[in-house]
């Protein structure tokens, strides 16, 4: 004759291993999801310390047709809106043999403690953007 097993508890172990396993895909979203917010934030802050970039570069060729600069270097740091918030912009003109550099930099708009520079003219035609760390 077979001797009957005990299953007592069987049920049990089988929740837990269950309960376990949805605990670590849970969890493992969790982590995934807040990686992704993150990354989100990163491309909101460079975006929009771009454009801010632009707007300093596009006040220094403004200010350069009205001829509010002569040639040598200028600095100017301007406060510009956007909705409800304000940023300082900075921008740094030279004009090294007769060809206009204009260099604009602004602060992480979501104050991740990076610096953003636009390099715009020299050298170069196209303008290169830089993130760069510290205080402007």
């Amino acid at each position: 004759m077979l001797k009957k097993l005990n299953n007592k508890g069987y049920a049990l172990v089988l929740v837990l291993g269950i309960v376990v396993i949805m605990a670590s895909t849970v969890a493992s979203i969790v982590i995934l999801m807040r990686g992704r917010a993150s990354d989100l934030e990163n491309i909101l802050d460079r975006t929009t310390a771009y454009y801010l970039c632009e707007t300093g570069a596009s006040v220094a060729v403004l200010d350069i047709a009205a001829g509010k600069i002569k040639a040598g270097n200028t600095t100017r740091t301007f406060d510009f809106t956007i909705g409800d918030q304000s940023y300082k912009v900075r921008y740094v003109v030279k004009k090294v043999s007769g060809v206009w550099a204009i260099e604009s930099s602004v602060a992480s708009p979501l104050r991740l403690g990076a610096t953003y520079t636009l390099k715009v003219g020299g050298q170069r035609a196209f303008p290169i953007f830089i993130k760069g760390f510290g205080g402007m």
